[in-house]
């Protein structure tokens, strides 16, 4: 699942930009005519809302498959409108002013990736939270798509992030 993010300010589009780049995604201000689907590309749209052309190719590329990162100042019904719409094509996810984004990981997402990134392995992280090995590695799987990542590594490297920033984990809106 490609990341959704609408920004509230430029330095958190740069935030989010810095992060995705790290997590191997390519930002771009224009897609390619081709192919189609671009979710296997790892491209980022990314861009200013205010300008009706930009959230359009901002939809346009959340359809598309490619990731999405908009500048969007709160309050403006076109920028609503923008996050009703992508929220049609996948889960939206706000960046604030100045956390970067927040992602609506559940409490269970978050522990069972912290045991995993203190060196658990995946039996023993669903031991001890009392899972089975079938609900752990759903859980994980939902915790990737909601992060917009294609590995559990990349999901842990994503929650080490927000523990420089906020404490462990991603806050939940």
């Amino acid at each position: 699942m490609s990341p959704l993010v609408v920004c509230e300010t430029a330095p958190a589009v740069a935030a989010t930009l810095a992060r995705l780049r790290l997590a191997g995604w390519t930002p771009v201000e224009s897609l390619p005519h081709e192919p189609w689907n671009l979710a296997a590309a790892r491209l980022v749209f990314h861009g200013d809302a205010a300008n009706a052309d930009v959230a359009q190719d901002a939809l346009l590329a959340g359809v598309r498959g490619a990731g999405v990162v908009v500048l969007a100042s709160t309050g403006e019904t076109a920028v609503a409108r923008l996050v009703e719409d992508l929220s049609r094509v996948g889960a939206v996810h706000l960046a604030g002013a100045e956390e970067g984004p927040r992602y609506p990981l559940t409490p269970e997402q978050r522990r069972l990736l912290d045991l995993l990134a203190h060196g658990a392995s995946v039996v023993a992280a669903a031991r001890a939270m009392n899972l089975s090995r079938r609900t752990t590695h759903r859980r994980l799987q939902e915790a990737r798509a909601v992060l917009g990542v294609d590995s559990t590594a990349e999901a842990i490297a994503m929650l080490r992030d927000g523990e420089t920033r906020s404490g462990p984990g991603f806050p939940v809106d």
